[in-house]
């Protein structure tokens, strides 16, 4: 069943809807693809690009993680091989995890402290001269390192980085209040 059907078939009816859906597919390549959006997961702040889109970068690095993990991967489970279920979703996450701060992240962050990197400061992981409140410095392995200890904020992440609407280039100007609409 169609969630939309047109039943005025005229000439400027038709042109409106097609209108329509070119701005609503419409989105901006330098932004799913160059310079991102801002994404906020509570309190940490994220600047990425689209998992999707024009952004080929990525799915391009999921394929080549993918590789020494493909047979695994392939591997149909069986009606009891649940064990091998969670063995392959826990290499999807790892490998999404992965590729995202290595082709979704651009170099910045707000929000991400030192404590939030390290479970135990006491377990001698915190840099000498650093303390549990200080910022956390940019880097692909602290990206891992974060969003491999609370995987619920990757999932909400990635799935901010994965819809094309957050990539129009109407909806972000609105949100930024650059439209002359808004």
């Amino acid at each position: 069943m169609n969630a939309f059907v047109n039943t005025d078939l005229t000439t400027d009816s038709l042109a409106s809807d097609a209108m329509n859906n070119r701005a609503f597919f419409n989105t901006d390549t330098a932004l799913e693809s160059v310079t991102g959006i801002k994404v906020y997961i509570g309190d940490w702040g994220f600047k990425t690009k689209r998992a999707g889109g024009s952004n080929k970068a990525f799915s391009a690095r999921m394929t080549i993680l993918r590789k020494p993990y493909e047979r695994l991967l392939s591997a149909k489970p069986g009606p009891n091989d649940e064990a091998l279920v969670i063995q392959q979703q826990e290499i999807m996450q790892k490998l999404l995890i992965r590729a995202a701060a290595e082709k979704l992240l651009l170099p910045e962050w707000e929000g991400v402290t030192m404590a939030d990197l390290h479970s135990s400061l006491e377990d001698g992981s915190m840099p000498k001269g650093m303390t549990a409140s200080d910022p956390a410095p940019y880097s692909v392995e602290n990206v891992v390192l974060l969003f491999t200890r609370f995987p619920e904020s990757f999932d909400e992440f990635f799935g901010e980085a994965s819809k094309m609407g957050n990539f129009r280039r109407q909806l972000v100007q609105d949100q930024s209040g650059n439209s002359a609409s808004a």
